[in-house]
């Protein structure tokens, strides 16, 4: 079993480790296995770190069944060669500050309604955690301000493996079924104590700041999307420059502006309904021409919206046994309605 530099200190970002086998691939690349390293390998929800071998590009990382870490990199090493490996420090960094802001939410979540955290994952922009239960708005935005509180405190994050009497006497926000042999544990003081396999900071506050950016339901209960340290504060950056944006546009301060949307909306609506009167009227004299073929009525619209085509077959089809397609094109797409 490869030494496992990354959970005793998720902050060494480079190490020294001699090559123990180096498999070429199909591709070109080579499955390089060491004595030990400080890349993290995909897993528990948490993409692989990525960096160099002796300035090799290291492209992926994976653990096999018999927990051997296999480096896919660019070019070949030999066996007992002695390499020196460098992390890409800031993707794990923000790797770090997405999995421990994951832990303190969801804490947050079970601490305040006992709503357990049944899935995650972390993905390029945001992270998804799927809680058990359904929550309110309110409920979720509560949970968010506690995760922010955890932040503020500073609370410490440490890392053990404890004895199979010491593991079963934790108490814990999740016990995963099935686990058994050296079980790594995460404890936040004061906040939670979970087994993790993942990178985290070593303090709450090294995750900077937590965003819930939405949720939906899902499978009975919620799908949360959140991010932590940076990559929140870019997304709530990216927001503000586009409420800012609007708000320029419609020449008022950014509160205002829900009200003129749906300001903007009401207008928009009566609008469209004195379009589609109008229409009507227009309509019904086509209707009369159209109904005075035989058979099937085929007509082109030319650039009529795709409201109209629908509202014009809508008109015609009203008469007894008429059958009818409505064609039009409009900024190189086609539209049509087909009715009896």
């Amino acid at each position: 079993m490869t030494e496992r530099l990354f959970e005793l200190d998720s902050y060494a970002f480079s190490f020294d480790a001699c090559v123990l086998s180096c498999t070429p691939e199909k591709d070109g690349r080579y499955l390089v296995v060491l004595d030990r390293t400080g890349f993290f390998p995909e897993g528990g929800g948490q993409a692989c770190d990525l960096g160099t071998l002796d300035g090799a590009r290291v492209l992926d990382v994976q653990e096999d069944q018999e927990m051997t870490i296999r480096h896919t990199v660019e070019r070949a090493f030999a066996v007992g060669q002695r390499v020196h490996g460098a992390i890409d420090c800031e993707r794990r960094l923000d790797l770090m500050q997405q999995h421990t802001g994951e832990h303190i939410l969801s804490s947050a979540f079970y601490n305040l309604y006992g709503a357990k955290n049944i899935g995650f994952h972390l993905g390029e922009r945001f992270v998804m955690i799927h809680l058990d239960q359904v929550l309110t708005a309110q409920q979720v935005d509560a949970a968010e301000e506690l995760a922010n509180r955890y932040i503020q405190e500073n609370h410490a994050i440490t890392t053990f493996f404890p004895s199979g009497e010491e593991y079963d006497a934790l108490e814990m926000r999740k016990r995963p079924e099935g686990l058994s042999g050296r079980i790594r544990i995460v404890r936040m003081e004061g906040v939670e104590c979970i087994p993790c396999c993942g990178t985290h900071c070593r303090t709450t506050a090294g995750a900077g700041m937590i965003k819930v950016f939405g949720f939906i339901h899902y499978k009975g209960g919620i799908r949360v999307t959140m991010a932590a340290g940076l990559r929140a504060y870019r997304e709530c950056a990216r927001e503000h420059d586009i409420l800012t944006a609007v708000a320029n546009g419609f020449s008022t301060a950014a509160e205002n502006v829900p009200a003129n949307v749906d300001k903007l909306r009401e207008e928009n609506a009566a609008l469209r309904a004195s379009l589609k009167a109008a229409n009507g009227k227009i309509f019904q004299g086509l209707c009369e021409t159209l109904w005075a073929q035989d058979g099937i009525i085929l007509y082109d619209g030319g650039e009529m919206a795709a409201g109209d085509v629908n509202q014009l077959l809508e008109m015609l089809v009203k008469r007894p046994g008429v059958t009818a397609c409505i064609f039009s094109r409009r900024e190189g797409r086609l539209f049509y309605s087909i009715g009896a």
